[in-house]
């Protein structure tokens, strides 16, 4: 009888278990913004379609986006060398504008709107965003790659000069157009 009790016991364990497991994978998606996202077939990527896509190289120093509200002068480097995306979500679900170099499919930045009280709450300050500008309850953050890129054991100078060029150019030349 102990047997029997022992085995219910684990049963009904197992089965609490699974169904408090099955209410954490089925929570809705959230926002950056806190507003739930609908629902979503299980077979679809995490990635959010792009909304704006240039496939081309952008043959322009200054860009421009009037839907998220910036303009940023970029560096003579990047003249001809970058593509841009722009996306609903990014990895970390904030609107952003992604910057990539073409010839070797290496992105080079994210610019990003992120409600002030998730950078706060959220300890963004101390995350891989460089904070641009706080306007209207919105950051605005620059996002650069962690690592550069190699092909072989050879370090891709052309990346890491586009790179470079950046982080000293984009603090005094990004502006809210909003």
């Amino acid at each position: 009888m102990k047997l029997s009790r022992k085995l219910a016991a684990f049963v009904l364990s197992l089965g609490i278990i699974g169904a408090a497991s099955a209410s954490i994978f089925t929570q809705p998606d959230v926002r950056a913004d806190d507003s739930a996202l609908p629902e979503q077939p299980a077979q679809q990527t995490a990635s959010a379609p792009a909304t704006e896509q240039n496939s081309e190289p952008v043959a322009s120093d200054t860009y421009a986006n009037e839907a998220m509200g910036f303009s940023l002068r970029l560096p003579d480097l990047w003249i001809g060398n970058y593509t841009v995306e722009q996306v609903e979500k990014n990895i970390d679900g904030f609107p952003a504008v992604i910057f990539s170099n073409p010839k070797h499919s290496f992105e080079l930045m994210e610019i990003v709107k992120i409600p002030v009280h998730v950078w706060q709450s959220e300890g963004y300050d101390e995350s891989l965003y460089m904070k641009l500008t706080e306007q209207n309850g919105t950051v605005y953050a620059a996002l650069f790659p962690s690592e550069t890129l190699y092909e072989g054991d050879q370090e891709v100078t052309e990346i890491t000069n586009m790179l470079n060029g950046m982080f000293q150019q984009i603090k005094t030349t990004f502006s809210v157009t909003q």
